[in-house]
Parts: structure tokens; C-alpha cells; sequence
């Protein structure tokens, strides 16, 4: 089956819209991480101050990054559970930033910067070098132009 040329162009815009959205997805995730890191324990109401439900959908993202590992929520016991044996745990809401969570965060961070630095030399760096590359090359065919005259 072939693809016309618009279907194939409308198909790649569709892959870089979904790249951008998760790549500021995953932005959100690790400002978050980072938010948090600032304390040692947060309440989930201040999290939710600073990243606000309707715009973050931060509760979502708070039980993702709790999933993989990048955030611990703190647990208080209730009661002790006589017909369980078990204690009685909730959830604090609570937070505090894991190990693995401030390695993710950093690297995210310093990949980012990795990627800004190489943008300003690929912006600035390249097309000057070109520039002087192309008057070097100007210089010496004129020179030897009127050399050659």
C-alpha cells in the first residue's frame, strides 16, 4: 500500500506534535521532581499550589512518578487492626523526592542544557566559521584574479 506524499507529510507532523507533547509532558514531570526536591517532605495541597490540578493534572502525574520510583509518599499509622493482625496505614500525602528521582531529574536537566549549548553552537558558531571560510576563499580567487590580470 502506498501513501500519497500529503498523507506521509500530515503522518510526520503528527509524530512531532506527539514527540513535543511528551517532551513537555516529561518538562512538567521533572519541574515537579525538582519543586519537591527543594524540601525535604511537601504536602501534596502545596504541590498542587504551585502546579495546579486543571492546568498539570498533578495528581496524575504525582501517582506516575510514584510508580516509577521517583517520589515516596509517607504513610501514618491508624490503628492496630486486632481481627487482621495488620496496622492500619494512610497515605499523608506527604512527598518526598527518591534517589533515583534526583538522578533522573538532573540528567533530564543536564541533557537539556547539552541540547541548548549545541543549538547555540550549531546557531552561532557554524555559520560564522562559514562566513570567514567563504572570505577566505573570496580573498585568495580575487587575489588571484588580479594576479593573474
Amino acid at each position: 500500500m502506498k501513501l500519497s506524499q500529503a498523507k506521509l507529510q500530515q503522518l510526520d507532523t503528527g509524530v512531532k506534535v506527539y514527540k513535543e507533547r511528551l517532551i513537555m509532558a516529561q518538562h512538567i514531570d521533572f519541574k515537579i521532581l525538582k519543586y519537591i526536591d527543594k524540601f525535604e517532605k511537601i504536602h501534596h495541597k502545596e504541590i498542587i499550589k504551585k502546579f495546579p490540578l486543571k492546568k498539570y493534572a498533578t495528581t496524575q502525574r504525582l501517582k506516575n512518578l510514584k510508580k516509577e520510583g521517583y517520589v515516596t509518599e509517607d504513610y501514618i499509622e491508624r490503628d492496630y487492626d486486632n481481627e487482621t493482625g495488620c496496622l492500619d496505614l494512610i497515605e499523608s500525602e506527604m512527598y518526598s523526592i527518591t534517589e533515583d528521582g534526583k538522578i533522573a531529574f538532573k540528567d533530564f536537566f543536564k541533557q537539556r542544557l547539552d541540547i541548548k549549548i549545541n543549538d547555540v553552537i550549531r546557531s552561532l558558531f557554524f555559520p560564522i566559521i562559514v562566513s570567514i571560510i567563504t572570505s577566505i576563499i573570496t580573498s585568495f580567487l580575487f587575489n588571484s584574479f588580479i594576479y593573474l590580470s
